[in-house]
């Protein structure tokens, strides 16, 4: 099984787990257009956000060659680049997760259609949003029974495999992975040990508040991924309004925003 996910992370180590590190979009760029998956696959971009803009910046100076960008800056480095749109309508992403905080629907939707391409005889994802105060929190979560490497999975009786494979798909269903919808259940052993991070289970959950670390974020429980249409969807409209007329609202800068 080939791989089915790339993490990236801009410029702030601290906002994910795995993947790559690259110093903004431009980097990012380069980088995705070397992978060459022709099937379905999720991107997973870790990046400061802020409603209506991103932020490639790192503490502990955050403004320290800080490079924001705004709708327009998106079109401009993604669609207006004929040689990616060539690469993206080919190999590009089929999903992305965006971890980036308090996004707004409209913006999330200008990041979908830029980076991914449609799936096989489907539409580009929805686009979601989060909104000021709103935050998707990443974390990683090892499995106590589950051996560190594939290898040593794999000599497992089969009562012992079966009984982590019952564990990872409790934390699929729930959770899908790494923000991305829950994967068929006959990957989520791949998924474990094959995809960044590699031997921990990536969970993003809604978290709220104007705090400055994640202590100081109310918890919610609701999962990331089906934030508007899973069960808790009632729940999270009423404490994110999705970035709907946000512009005109001051917000309080809370990592891991974009600090204006």
């Amino acid at each position: 099984m080939g791989p089915r996910q790339q993490v990236y992370i801009v410029r702030d180590k601290g906002l994910g787990f795995g993947g790559t590190l690259v110093s903004d979009l431009q980097e990012f760029k380069s980088k995705v257009m070397g992978t060459k998956i022709g099937t379905d696959w999720t991107l997973v971009l870790s990046i400061h956000g802020s409603e209506e803009r991103l932020g490639a910046q790192a503490p502990p100076d955050m403004q320290k060659n800080a490079i924001f960008y705004g709708a327009s800056d998106i079109e401009k480095l993604f669609n207006g680049d004929k040689d990616f749109v060539k690469w993206r309508d080919q190999y590009g992403p089929t999903f992305l997760s965006l971890v980036s905080c308090q996004v707004s629907a409209s913006f999330e939707g200008t990041l979908i259609a830029n980076v991914t391409r449609a799936p096989a005889g489907n539409k580009r994802q929805p686009k979601r949003g989060l909104g000021a105060g709103c935050k998707p929190i990443a974390s990683a979560f090892k499995l106590p029974d589950a051996p560190k490497t594939r290898a040593e999975f794999a000599k497992l009786t089969k009562g012992k495999q079966d009984a982590i494979r019952k564990q990872l798909k409790t934390l699929n269903d729930t959770w899908g992975y790494y923000g991305a919808p829950p994967v068929t259940d006959d990957q989520v052993v791949h998924f474990y040990y094959d995809e960044d991070p590699k031997g921990e289970w990536v969970t993003v959950e809604v978290m709220v508040g104007t705090g400055h670390t994640v202590r100081e974020l109310k918890k919610t429980g609701i999962p990331y991924w089906n934030r508007t249409t899973g069960d808790r969807a009632a729940e999270f409209r009423q404490q994110c309004d999705q970035g709907v007329g946000t512009l005109k609202r001051e917000r309080a800068p809370a990592v891991p925003d974009v600090p204006e």
